[in-house]
């Protein structure tokens, strides 16, 4: 059987090494994996590659992960954001909808079929709301160019 090309990129950011491993060994035939232990080295990988989907921790020393998320808001907005942590803490799943407009608020450690399918859903909204954007793009434009003729 000839396995299907790997078309989604997918962003893990975690300063606990094993959870990297860990992720990168359960999902590295299925989906392009680029990992992060901080979140300056994940914006090392969003600037030089073309990432469809973000995971990160929530709880990492200098930033959190609805930090990170907001500035990704300002400079990515359309990627898929999706927090991981192993705390449970309402006040954290509040930031991460109402400021950091996640995708989906996950605990650790993480189901890796329900994260498959995650990703995967994360990856179709991605690609809807692109196509959303370049239909757009492309009308404005014709708008624009009925306009001055």
């Amino acid at each position: 059987m000839i396995p299907l090309p790997k078309e989604i990129n997918v962003l893990y950011v975690d300063d606990e090494q094993n959870y990297l491993t860990a992720f990168r060994a359960a999902f590295r035939w299925k989906f392009n994996i680029y990992t992060a232990l901080t979140a300056d080295e994940a914006c090392e990988v969003l600037h030089r590659e073309h990432i469809h989907v973000v995971i990160a921790d929530n709880r990492m020393p200098g930033t959190s992960g609805v930090a990170f998320f907001k500035y990704m808001m300002e400079q990515y907005p359309a990627i898929i954001r999706m927090l991981i942590t192993a705390y449970q803490n309402a006040s954290d799943m509040m930031d991460a909808v109402n400021i950091a407009h996640v995708f989906r608020y996950m605990l650790k450690p993480w189901n890796e079929t329900e994260l498959e399918c995650l990703i995967r859903e994360g990856y179709e909204i991605y690609v809807k709301e692109s196509g959303k954007e370049q239909l757009i793009n492309t009308l404005e434009f014709f708008l624009r160019q009925k306009l001055l003729s």
